[in-house]
């Protein structure tokens, strides 16, 4: 079985408290992880005090007073991840924004270029099997056109470039895709 990516690591050391976050982020459409072996973008970390519950993502730290309303609770959530980049050559990705920024200008992602974007990335060094990536972009299809795939994946590198002057670039070997960036 083929290890599924997961965009958020979830680290809690309360197995209560983390199932329960778990599966309310799970029902918020997060893909998330626990599994060191996974890849993902940013870990949660997640800790209590008596009174506190504190999130930390990278190195932003939020302090939320007990008890804690879900609606803030998700609200802090987005808003430090929506702040997480990952430099590229100079282009910036937020992920989780769905956001490329090159030299003064953005481009924002469909989901479909973000999750094509967002695999390549997580599988820059490996590389990694087109029918695996288009299983996750598509999970409902029941047949398989790598032409689909291929047709967003030159959509999304024609993008980039038209709009941004950014050259991003993969290339097939092996049966394997992977990121080029020049």
């Amino acid at each position: 079985m083929k290890s599924e990516i997961k965009l958020i690591k979830l680290k809690l050391d309360n197995v209560f408290l983390e199932n329960s976050i778990c599966n309310i982020l799970i029902a918020k459409n997060f893909l998330l992880t626990q599994d060191e072996k996974e890849k993902y973008f940013t870990k949660i970390n997640i800790s209590e005090t008596t009174s506190n519950l504190i999130i930390k993502i990278n190195d932003m730290i939020v302090h939320l007073k007990k008890p804690i309303n879900f609606g803030i609770f998700f609200q802090t959530i987005l808003n430090l991840l929506s702040k997480h980049q990952i430099v590229i050559h100079n282009m910036i990705f937020f992920p989780f924004q769905q956001k490329l920024s090159y030299k003064n200008k953005n481009i924002y992602l469909n989901d479909i270029h973000n999750k094509v974007f967002s695999y390549l990335y997580l599988y820059k060094e490996d590389g990694l099997d087109k029918y695996f990536l288009y299983q996750k972009i598509w999970p409902s299809d029941k047949d398989v056109f790598i032409n689909k795939l291929d047709s967003h994946l030159s959509n999304l590198k024609n993008e980039i470039k038209k709009n941004l002057d950014f050259n991003f670039d993969y290339t097939t070997k092996n049966k394997l895709t992977k990121l080029i960036i020049n």
